[in-house]
């Protein structure tokens, strides 16, 4: 299996996928559902956070597995890019070679600086200059502007259902790969480097979605986006080896605006060493 297509299909694991859909509900249709929360959600400045994502990997023509899992539990503030998260990875399948990893980390994100706890530390806090961080990037603008996600998906509200439940409206998505190649390389394609898969990848031939599905919950009263979920399965081809990925992901948003600086503890401000 090509380096490159490990590559492409792991770094969709923190891809977030958003997308909208036709209906009536309570008297107001999906498209006006959409627009209200699209308006909300312009205005979202911090909120608390809940993602959870699963991921398999598996080679087409080999004997090749890699599962994959990542939880993050914290609080964000949008325009500061700062942030408190507990975040959890594990490894596993026989493409590790029998090896499984399991990493525990938790870190803030301030203005001035970037605190991480990590067995690479020896679980102690170290400090490191926010500059230094390039690793957070993709992380950091998939939580940056949910609006800009809501605004590319916004050609697609005919394709989703509206449902009405006590306190929430349900906007739901369930997509094959005819019409969807678009939304795909939008979404994925800015953030796939050349060398990652090559000039001549095209994401209409060389990606099959086998099954995309996506349920999105809209708080009633505020517009907020509270809920969602996502399961994708596709098939990906770089260089005439193909590789399957399965993927779930749920994420929630609570304290919406609610949330007005980020502190680090002072023993940990006083005891980190610096890098």
């Amino acid at each position: 299996m090509k380096k490159s297509l490990l590559m492409l299909l792991a770094a969709i694991l923190t891809a977030g996928l958003v997308a909208c859909g036709d209906g009536t509900s309570d008297g107001l249709s999906s498209e006006e559902v959409y627009e209200k929360s699209f308006e909300a959600m312009e205005e979202m400045e911090s909120a608390s956070t809940v993602i959870d994502i699963e991921q398999d990997i598996s080679a087409v023509d080999e004997d090749f597995n890699i599962t994959m899992g990542m939880s993050l539990d914290g609080d964000i503030i949008i325009d500061t890019n700062e942030m408190h998260q507990e975040m959890s990875v594990s490894m596993g399948g026989d493409g590790l070679g029998g090896l499984a990893e399991d990493m525990t980390m938790e870190f803030y994100l301030t203005e001035d600086a970037f605190y991480v706890q990590s067995p690479e530390n020896g679980d102690e806090w170290v400090k490191l200059d926010p500059a230094e961080i390039g690793m957070f990037d993709d992380l950091l603008d998939q939580q940056e502007e949910p609006s800009d996600q809501l605004e590319m998906f916004e050609e697609y509200i005919e394709d989703l259902s509206l449902e009405e439940e006590d306190d929430s409206y349900v906007l739901k998505l369930t997509a094959d790969a005819e019409g969807f190649d678009q939304l795909i390389e939008e979404t994925l394609g800015d953030s796939m480097a050349d060398e990652m898969i090559g000039t001549d990848f095209d994401f209409s031939e060389d990606m099959d979605i086998h099954e995309l599905t996506y349920e999105m919950v809209i708080d009633k009263e505020t517009f907020y986006l509270t809920d969602f979920t996502l399961d994708m399965d596709l098939t990906m081809t770089i260089d005439g080896e193909s590789a399957d990925m399965k993927q779930s992901m749920s994420a929630s948003y609570e304290n919406i605006n609610e949330i007005d600086s980020i502190e680090v503890p002072e023993e940990i401000v006083e005891n980190a060493i610096e890098q």
